[in-house]
């Protein structure tokens, strides 16, 4: 992947969450749909932050500590706050640092809220999560994406 693959992926996210409030404005039908969603925000969350630190690496380093950093970051899976600062934190402390002072409250929040419904809903677990509370924490964590992307590049 690419950054330029994380803008696709992002548009695809975009342009379902425009279509669930065209399709449907039945409240149980966008809860269903939110549920959906939550999966898809949080692997769009996840492959994002591995694609920043990846092609940081591919421009910065020879081609075997790149392709170790791409197998360790393999692992990187259920994107919370706390996973988050502490990989970027394995690169760079600064960059840590810098992510710390801007991922707090609604970011934090946001990110953390994502993990922990895509928990859920994946081991069949009822949640409360909402299509617009949903949209909310998409938005925010759009901005924390950002915000890496500005740090690391």
């Amino acid at each position: 992947m690419t950054y330029h693959s994380i803008d696709s992926h992002k548009k695809r996210i975009d342009d379902l969450f425009e279509k669930v409030t065209l399709l449907s404005f039945d409240l149980e039908i966008q809860s269903h749909w939110a549920r959906y969603l939550c999966i898809l925000v949080c692997g769009f969350v996840e492959v994002s932050v591995k694609t920043i630190l990846d092609e940081y690496t591919k421009k910065h380093s020879n081609s075997q500590v790149a392709d170790y950093v791409h197998s360790q970051l393999d692992w990187f899976q259920n994107p919370n706050s706390t996973k988050i600062l502490n990989l970027i934190g394995s690169f760079n402390l600064s960059w840590k640092n810098s992510l710390e002072l801007s991922i707090v409250d609604e970011k934090k929040d946001a990110i953390d809220s994502i993990v922990a419904n895509k928990n859920l809903i994946s081991h069949g677990i009822t949640t409360g999560i909402s299509y617009m509370r949903l949209k909310g924490y998409y938005d925010q964590a759009c901005k924390v994406i950002d915000l890496i992307k500005e740090i690391v590049i």
